[in-house]
């Protein structure tokens, strides 16, 4: 991130300030945190792109933070825990919580002018996994959030057609009737279903490439590389989940006057979404991966960037597979939020302890452990399948591999604190060693 405004971007420069508690500005000097072999070269001193106008980093932000959720995962889980009365726990946890931790990072951040990575270095030569473990995330959450892009420029383009493809059920081979599948289901069922994913009876059936929703993965990732390259003065700007978001509001509009002009403009304002959300976590890999001197010596930003999206795309070739679906279920369930429980609780911890700030962590403490017995308690994790005899979701178990996915998802982020960790400590042990030996 750059310089959001007038107030954090002085704590970039200004060595008088102290936001950060009694020891302030001394713990923050780099000079004081062990230098430069800890920090690494001058590599982040180097000067980075400047917002025009705070309101453009206010607004990246509710870009980033208003995102895709907002349409299919907040109002599935109002419905789902209470309705209205979730609004209460929500905004505690928004006041106590997340705004605290929206502010500790965007503070470090700006303070340090660095990536996720050099910034949590600069606090502690220890810390550098907390970054990389944040970068891990944001690149599992790419690898699926721009699939969700990909739907939504399938149904802007069918969304041209009258009447809507999914406002009535095709007719069957012999045209003396309507799909059975789509009768014993729904229109709006059939064609995300069966249309749009082509989804197999269960992720054991992995199937064959979806061609026409990899061409639209392809122009969502080229759309997303374009972004990247404007820098982040154009950021400023710019299954429940999924059913929620392509069942039940396609089901609302179809049967509106005028339908194809309310499904342009809703797909439309899905993309846009999508696109905020998705500029946030690129940035947050490619910030890392430029500072890095090692790799931008050797590449200039436009190949990192069109490397990053390579990649992304091609290992989002997963998603568009008949068997998608339910691997975007993993990906969507299990990549994130304990891992970013885990980390904020351990960035949340080391501003404490280096900074003397009287923060209390039991908050996120008890988060994490009561996410995590669930998953414990829970037993064999399931997902929802679609029964085409049936016409609806069949719930089944997930097969050993996907659990070792699963598992694999949550170790690759959290485990890169602790190894990073250590590798620093074995490495300044060494050091020490070899200028006693010399000495």
């Amino acid at each position: 991130m750059e310089p959001p405004s007038a107030h954090l971007a002085s704590l970039a420069k200004n060595e008088e300030l102290q936001p950060w508690g009694s020891q302030g500005c001394p713990a923050l000097c780099p000079e004081r945190r062990g230098g430069a072999e800890d920090i690494g070269s001058g590599a982040q001193e180097k000067a980075r792109t400047q917002w025009d106008h705070p309101l453009q980093f206010i607004f990246t932000c509710i870009s980033y933070a208003v995102g895709l959720g907002n349409v299919w995962r907040f109002p599935y889980l109002c419905q789902m825990y209470g309705g209205g009365s979730f609004l209460i726990p929500y905004f505690i946890m928004l006041i106590v919580e997340g705004m605290p931790l929206l502010y500790l990072e965007l503070a470090v951040g700006q303070r340090m002018r660095q990536g996720s990575i050099g910034a949590w270095r600069t606090i502690s030569p220890y810390l550098g996994g907390v970054g990389m473990a944040s970068m891990m995330v944001s690149f599992f959450l790419s690898l699926y959030y721009n699939v969700v892009n990909t739907w939504g420029f399938w149904y802007l383009f069918h969304s041209f057609q009258d009447p809507l493809p999914w406002s009535v059920c095709p007719l069957n081979g012999n045209r003396t009737g309507y799909e059975e599948e789509c009768e014993k289901a729904s229109s709006t069922q059939y064609f995300w279903y069966r249309k749009t994913l082509n989804i197999s009876p269960s992720i054991q059936d992995s199937g064959a490439v979806q061609w026409e929703p990899a061409l639209c993965l392809i122009l969502a990732w080229m759309m997303m590389y374009l972004f990247t390259l404007r820098n982040t003065e154009t950021v400023g700007k710019a299954v429940q989940g999924t059913g929620l978001a392509f069942i039940v509001y396609t089901e609302a509009i179809k049967n509106m006057e005028v339908s194809q002009l309310w499904s342009v403009l809703y797909f439309f304002m899905l993309l846009m979404l999508g696109v905020g959300s998705m500029l946030g976590n690129t940035v947050g890999i490619l910030t890392p991966l430029t500072d890095s001197e090692v790799i931008s010596s050797h590449l200039p930003k436009e190949a990192i960037s069109g490397l990053l999206c390579l990649v992304n795309c091609a290992v989002g070739l997963l998603f568009t597979m008949e068997a998608g679906s339910y691997w975007f279920d993993i990906f969507n369930d299990y990549a994130a939020t304990l891992s970013l429980l885990l980390i904020v609780l351990v960035e949340t911890l080391a501003v404490c302890y280096v900074y003397g700030l009287r923060v209390s962590p039991l908050l996120i403490v008890g988060l994490f452990l009561f996410y995590l017995s669930d998953y414990i308690l829970s037993g064999t994790l399931q997902y929802q399948a679609w029964d085409a005899t049936q016409g609806r979701l069949v719930t089944k178990d997930y097969p050993t591999y996907a659990l070792a996915v699963i598992g694999l998802l949550v170790a690759s982020s959290t485990m890169c604190i602790p190894l990073v960790a250590l590798g620093t400590f074995v490495i300044r042990r060494l050091r020490k060693g070899g200028r006693a030996s010399v000495a």
